[in-house]
């Protein structure tokens, strides 16, 4: 009995061991049971918990957030279809089917995964990485774990970094085409572009100065600024360029000047100098061309100005030019000197063509002007004053036959106006002495024609009767002779008339 009582007591003893191992562990299960309860509550990701028959037996708010359900109660003991409400042949119930068939079949630590994208109630759409797994507890599979993970923004990254990279690949390989074509342009370019630090020391001189001025580059390394190819009668002006340059940060400086060329020929050349800072630095860059082709036009042109000024200048004509916008664009000088007797003071390139025209007459002048800019050419003859003048208005036009303004030229046609009406007086003169002629001179001239013929036919006549006719021979003389006069007085009289 003793035997029976100590072995029961023992056996009670390892109970009560067993019994707070138990609860030790059991402690520890709800411990942990709690943590990772917790863990997966708390994670960012979505998670979801499948039995073997893939029934949905636990998942976390990220997952509900994700799905748009608003509690777990609507997923428990549910299939995909059945939350879905689809059968398991409709998409993506079946999808969901056949990743969940293929993860039961996995060992542990293993797992199928795919990527996804989810539309959500606002429309808005999100790319997700769905990753199945199988879940064993003490070997044994239970059922399936379900974790998606938001790769929207990673994606959109990659997204961005891919477009950046391509527009990188593009920009890069349009560099190098650029560089390329900035090679080609510098070896082949009739123009010359040099850079020198700012003690004018060249750093740099394009190929193309070979063709420039017939020496290589390296010529031009040995020193400053070569002013030994300078002409010497520019030589100070290029030297109070360069001090310029250094004082002030200057930009598009242009400058003319003549070089020598190799083979002993000076040419005139135009250099556009700049003024940069780099990392602290300044450098000048010089871009230059042969201008000596535009020189010789622009000195021809020049003489052919003088020219064509000396010529409207010696002019007997007022002449103006006159563009689109009423402006001066010439004028000569007798038209400068008509407009100060007139306004006071000399019209300028520039100036208003209406403010040299009286206001009576700045209506008139604004329609002729509208009709020329039409193509029509103008002449009018007017009397201001005492004087006359002749005014021609005809269209100017550009090289390529567009109107570009209208040309103005004025007259003084008095004295012409004058032996205009001189003659025309004259000619009246003419018609009354015609007329006298024709009707008062043609009767005292026939009366004396019948007298002589009376007296040639009638030798026997008495004395008497050859007094009477003498008689009537001299009274036809007399009216002759006050026809005369008359015609001579008038002819007189319209000489020494002055004309209006």
């Amino acid at each position: 009995m003793e035997y029976v009582d100590k072995t029961n007591e023992k056996l009670l003893k390892e109970l009560l061991d067993l019994q707070q191992k138990y609860d030790a562990v059991s402690l520890l299960y709800e411990t942990e049971k709690s943590t990772l309860a917790a863990l997966i509550e708390n994670n960012s990701d979505a998670i979801l918990v499948k039995d073997c028959n893939r029934r949905v037996i636990a998942s976390n708010s990220s997952f509900l957030n994700v799905r748009g359900y608003a509690s777990i109660t609507e997923l428990i003991g549910k299939t995909d279809a059945e939350i879905l409400n689809i059968s398991e042949d409709t998409e993506p119930a079946f999808s969901h089917k056949q990743e969940d068939l293929k993860a039961l079949q996995l060992s542990p630590r293993e797992s199928i995964q795919k990527e996804e994208n989810i539309s959500f109630p606002n429309g808005e759409l999100k790319t997700f990485i769905t990753k199945r797994f199988p879940i064993f507890i003490d070997k044994k599979l239970i059922g399936i774990g379900v974790i998606m993970y938001d790769i929207t923004e990673e994606e959109q990254i990659k997204k961005n970094l891919l477009k950046l990279n391509q527009k990188y690949q593009s920009q890069s390989e349009h560099l190098k085409i650029l560089n390329r074509h900035y090679q080609l342009i510098n070896d082949y370019s009739s123009d010359v572009v040099a850079m020198y630090d700012y003690a004018v020391n060249p750093l740099y001189i394009s190929p193309s100065i070979k063709n420039y001025v017939g020496y290589e580059a390296s010529v031009f390394f040995s020193k400053t600024y070569n002013f030994d190819i300078v002409h010497p009668d520019d030589k100070q002006q290029v030297v109070a360029l360069i001090k310029t340059l250094k004082k002030r940060n200057l930009k598009n400086h242009t400058n003319t000047y003549r070089i020598k060329h190799k083979n002993g020929y000076y040419f005139w050349n135009e250099s556009i100098s700049h003024v940069i800072e780099e990392d602290g630095e300044r450098y000048i860059i010089v871009n230059s061309r042969n201008i000596d082709e535009r020189k010789k036009t622009e000195i021809k042109l020049k003489q052919s100005e003088t020219m064509l000024r000396a010529m409207y200048d010696s002019s007997s004509e007022a002449s103006a030019v006159i563009d689109l916008n009423l402006s001066f664009l010439f004028i000569n000088k007798l038209a400068k000197k008509i407009h100060k007797s007139i306004f006071g003071k000399e019209p300028q390139i520039g100036d208003s063509a209406l403010d040299y025209i009286v206001p009576d007459l700045q209506g008139e002048f604004v329609s002729y002007y509208q009709r020329v800019l039409q193509g029509e050419s103008i002449y009018i003859e007017k009397k201001h004053g005492e004087a006359w003048w002749a005014s021609s208005l005809f269209p100017v036009y550009d090289d390529e036959n567009n109107i570009v303004g209208i040309s103005d030229n004025a007259k003084d046609i008095t004295a012409r106006k004058e032996n205009e009406l001189k003659m025309l007086k004259q000619n009246e003169t003419l018609q009354q002495i015609a007329w006298e002629q024709s009707h008062k001179l043609r009767r005292p001239v026939a009366s004396i024609l019948g007298l002589i013929n009376i007296i040639q036919q009638y030798k026997t006549l008495t004395e008497k009767e050859q007094d009477q006719y003498l008689t009537y021979l001299l009274q036809a003389v007399q009216e002759l002779d006050q026809v005369i006069h008359k015609i001579v007085a008038l002819s007189s009289e319209n000489e020494n008339k002055p004309s209006k």
